[in-house]
């Protein structure tokens, strides 16, 4: 009996000593899962961290469900499953390359930005406006500054524009004139916008004063008008450019050929222009005009008396341009350009007595080709008859000037007879 027992005391030695070694045992397995569960967030936080820096990816995990089986000492006790937290959602793997071709792309669209502020920076400085009451108004200014220093061998009849010469006499009579009376100012403005039509106008004035023939210095007035306009049709009216052979040559001398060749100027009227495109490089403009017969702005000899005689002057001019579209001086253009215009009217001398009457017409061509940006060729052709109204025929519109006979009653004298 006693070695029976003595057997059994050693086989429960052999297998694990007494039942407190079986507690003992679970809370080091315990302890155990607890330092593995701990590791392994540590690593799962490292690869995370890694992978938010673009260094590595994460691999794939396991199911958030899988168990974990923790062998024990006796084979009597079950398994312990112990069930791990699911992991959070893995971020979405970003590429380098992707994130480059973000960052050009935000560089170019920002240096896009800096050229258009530039770009509305040039052009505040090029065009200045002028804030008015009325804050649907602006206005911009414009002109030049021109001085000119003229020397002629022979006295001129306009020293400081010279239009004709005056006749050789048998003296010597040059002459010096220093100025800047052709120097002009220009305001132009820009209204709201009017049953599709773009409100607007403009003022030019010279330094040549009131009256251009006098030479006297002082503010000359000659343009003033209002103006609806769109893409397809213009109004105008008030005191603009004359609309026969608008070509002016480029000279020094303010005068620019008038009465030499060159025809029109400024005055009244009233204006219609439509425009017709053809092509987006091509397009045919028509142009009708009421004017005053009688121009204002740069008058006729003197000695030549006429008037009008109750109708308007009819000028119209057609002219077909070719070429894209370009913009100068706030005018629209073409590359090659050629138009015909033509002038009807009437006058009457004004003079006692007589009643005859003038019949005014003119018909001219003109055209113009730009080679380049810096070198172009252009011209004009007219023939007419009374053009002196329109700077034509050295300013005479009329054979001369007609004087009404004047006839007088004879007086008898009385004599007393002598016988």
């Amino acid at each position: 009996m006693l070695a029976l027992l003595a057997l059994l005391a050693f086989a429960a030695v052999a297998r694990g000593g007494y039942p407190g070694s079986v507690e003992s045992r679970l809370q080091q397995l315990e302890q155990e899962v607890v330092r593995l569960r701990e590791e392994n967030r540590q690593q799962q936080l490292e690869l995370e961290s890694q992978a938010l820096r673009g260094s590595v990816f994460l691999p794939d995990r396991a199911p958030s469900n899988a168990a974990v089986a923790i062998p024990t000492a006796y084979d009597e006790l079950s398994p312990i499953e112990v069930t791990p937290p699911p992991p959070p959602p893995p971020p979405p793997p970003r590429n380098r390359g992707d994130s480059l071709q973000q960052l050009a792309s935000d560089v170019e669209e920002t240096r896009l930005t800096l050229q258009r502020l530039e770009t509305k920076v040039d052009q505040l400085g090029d065009n200045m406006t002028v804030s008015l009451l009325d804050k649907q108004w602006s206005a911009t200014i414009t002109g030049a500054m021109i001085g000119e220093m003229i020397c002629s061998e022979q006295r001129p009849i306009i020293p400081s524009a010279i239009v004709l010469l005056s006749p050789d006499c048998g003296n010597n009579t040059p002459t010096l004139d220093v100025h800047g009376k052709s120097s002009k100012i220009a305001v132009l403005f820009r209204g709201p916008d009017y049953k599709g039509f773009q409100t607007g106008g403009g003022m030019l004035a010279y330094f040549f004063g009131e009256n251009f023939l006098a030479d006297i210095a002082g503010i000359n007035l000659i343009g003033g008008y209002v103006e609806l306009k769109n893409d397809r049709w213009r109004f105008l009216f008030g005191r603009a450019g004359d609309l026969i052979n608008p070509r002016r040559p480029d000279t020094i001398d303010f005068n620019s050929g008038r009465n030499a060749g060159n025809v029109g100027f400024t005055r009244g009227q009233f204006r219609a222009e439509r425009y017709i495109p053809l092509s987006c490089n091509s397009q045919i403009t028509a142009q009708f005009a009421l004017c005053n017969p009688i121009a204002t702005a740069y008058n006729g000899n003197l000695s030549d008396l006429v008037e009008d005689n109750g109708w308007p002057l009819l000028e119209g001019r057609t002219v077909l341009g070719i070429g894209p579209v370009t913009k100068k001086f706030g005018v629209e253009r073409r590359r090659y350009e050629i138009g015909g215009s033509g002038v009807l009217g009437q006058l009457r001398h004004a003079t006692v007595g007589d009643s005859g009457l003038i019949d005014v017409w003119l018909l001219g061509l003109d055209g113009k080709a730009d080679l380049t940006d810096r070198c172009g060729v252009k011209g004009e052709f007219f023939c007419g008859q009374a053009v002196g109204n329109l700077n034509g025929g050295i300013m005479r519109s009329a054979s001369g000037l007609i004087m009404a006979p004047m006839i007088r009653p004879a007086r008898r004298s009385r004599r007393p007879v002598t016988r």
